[in-house]
């Protein structure tokens, strides 16, 4: 459902032969056909600047993931937890600071950080 197509479902329609996919034929104009390209063109591009978002809001977790990833290869929940939660802890106060921290002096997993078992 889009505010252009508005509440409709589009579909195709069946050739007659079963199990045939490549001849099913679209029961639409190509008017309506290329409304819903632009629609779907539209909500993708939405969707990658919201991806694109997420990815530089988490930049600093992302990071320091990759980092520890690199040299331990695996991790399980309790740590990948550690590692969200200091990064939370350093954007925070990288934002109040408006600088970057290189340390995880503040955060609430100091001492049992694998950040800080892997240097």
């Amino acid at each position: 459902m889009s505010e252009i197509l508005g509440p409709q479902a589009y579909g195709v329609g069946d050739s007659g032969f079963l199990g045939d996919e490549m001849t099913k034929r679209l029961v639409m104009s190509s008017e309506t056909a290329n409304l819903i390209d632009g629609e779907i063109k539209a909500l993708l591009a939405e969707c990658y600047s919201q991806a694109a978002a997420v990815l530089k809001e988490e930049r600093l977790f992302l990071k320091a993931l990759a980092e520890i990833l690199l040299q331990v290869e695996t991790i399980d929940s309790e740590e990948f937890e550690i590692i969200y939660q200091c990064s939370l802890t350093k954007k925070a106060k990288a934002r109040s600071m408006s600088e970057e921290i290189s340390e995880c002096s503040v955060c609430p997993a100091k001492g049992h950080c694998l950040e800080a078992k892997v240097a």
